[in-house]
């Protein structure tokens, strides 16, 4: 394991990514910042396992249609009891 600030890291990035692909651990420091290790990202994925986040099926447009409904009360105003039982005071 290797551990360099982070000036010596900027002066030398290449050298430490190529050291990182090769399975060394690197480890780069920063007073303020902390400790960050250098770490390989893997491209794809292994066979059978699923991603992180999973990926969205294709939208339908009106698949939902007919299953809900809307009360026509929804977008009338509230009386002024239903305002008063909201915010607790005299509306």
């Amino acid at each position: 394991m290797e551990i360099v600030s982070l000036a010596e890291a900027s002066e030398h990035l290449e050298d430490l990514a190529q050291r990182a692909m090769g399975g060394e651990d690197v480890r780069i420091i920063h007073p303020k910042l902390g400790t960050f290790q250098l770490v390989p990202v893997q491209q794809g994925l292994p066979a059978g396992q699923k991603p992180f986040v999973p990926l969205k099926a294709d939208r339908v447009p009106g698949r939902l249609s007919g299953k809900m409904t809307v009360p026509k009360r929804l977008l009338e105003p509230m009386s002024d009891q239903e305002l008063q039982d909201w915010y607790g005071e005299d509306a």
